[in-house]
């Protein structure tokens, strides 16, 4: 029997135990399962969900085919409905094992489906059930970077860094290629994901980071703040405690009194060597001792850089 909420219950559990009045359940009959892949299809959306949810307690309680399973809640990704695609998201995120081969192929074929929902909900089904270095996976998810959908290459972007190893260079040469894109958000989807992907003290993605950080922040869009931001973030993330270069590419990007100084100063301080005369001098400079209300955030943030940066 399983419960309405998709739970299996065990033959010696009491079925009345469920059934008072503040607890509005039902229950069906699934020693067979064929009822409820027959059900993925009933008209009625919650007959939909309740069925995704049945499947996946059978699922991990392994009282069902897993084959059939995953190509059941695989098939339920091209549902036209939002809830129902991430409801089989999570379902097969949940029931299936890391790299099950059925699962993941199936979750593959619907990254060609033409409607481009259906093929963002296969991105993050597959996220979730591809474990690291899975190369079908990246196969498929490097080739979304050119989806004519914008939403997709975005989701596909994220997804490589869940799906690869770190430091994966098949991935990392497509995402430092994507940082010249013409467009400018797929360039910030790359910046971000390669904060995740590239291992720390990466000179050639640092330096890359460097160069689009100062060409967003003073050329191509000299009145729009924000896209500064991601090249920054990421470059703070991979910066390596006493390495050299990611000193220079951080006082190279830093511009005072802006939100991404505040993370440049922190990330100076910690990696930055303590005998390092340029950040002491800056630190200094910029550290304005002020008390009271008037401290600012940034200046706040810079007492506290200079007080990690000098008791190291």
């Amino acid at each position: 029997l399983t419960q309405k909420a998709g739970k299996v219950l065990n033959d010696a559990d009491n079925v009345s135990a469920y059934c008072d009045q503040e607890n509005n359940a039902h229950f069906c009959v699934v020693n067979d399962p064929t009822a409820l892949y027959a059900q993925l299809t009933h008209e009625s959306k919650e007959e939909r969900l309740d069925a995704i949810e049945s499947l996946q307690s059978l699922a991990e309680a392994q009282q069902a085919d897993l084959e059939q399973v995953a190509r059941a809640l695989s098939s339920c990704l091209e549902d036209e409905l939002a809830d129902v695609r991430q409801a089989a998201v999570e379902a097969l995120g949940d029931a299936m094992g890391k790299d099950d081969e059925v699962a993941v192929a199936e979750v593959i074929k619907r990254l060609e489906f033409p409607r481009p929902k259906v093929r963002q909900a296969a991105v993050q089904a597959l996220r979730l059930i591809a474990g690291p270095g899975n190369d079908d996976a990246i196969k498929a998810l490097l080739a979304k970077l050119n989806d004519p959908v914008p939403a997709v290459q975005e989701v596909a972007t994220s997804a490589l860094a869940d799906v690869c190893e770190k430091g994966d260079n098949r991935v990392r040469q497509a995402l430092l290629e994507r940082l010249d894109h013409r467009e400018i958000m797929p360039c910030i989807w790359a910046a971000k994901a390669l904060g995740r992907v590239a291992c720390q003290g990466d000179a050639q993605v640092m330096s890359e980071l460097t160069r689009r950080a100062l060409l967003e922040g003073q050329c191509r869009y000299p009145t729009i703040h924000w896209p500064y931001a991601p090249f920054m973030n990421s470059l703070c993330l991979l910066a390596e405690s006493g390495d050299e270069y990611s000193v220079e590419c951080l006082l190279r990007c830093y511009s005072p009194h802006t939100r991404e100084a505040n993370n440049i100063m922190r990330t100076l301080a910690r990696v930055a060597d303590p005998d390092d005369g340029r950040v002491f001098k800056l630190l200094r400079a910029e550290c304005f001792f002020e008390t009271g209300d008037d401290v600012t955030i940034y200046q706040r943030t810079v007492q506290e850089a200079f007080a990690v940066f000098c008791n190291r």
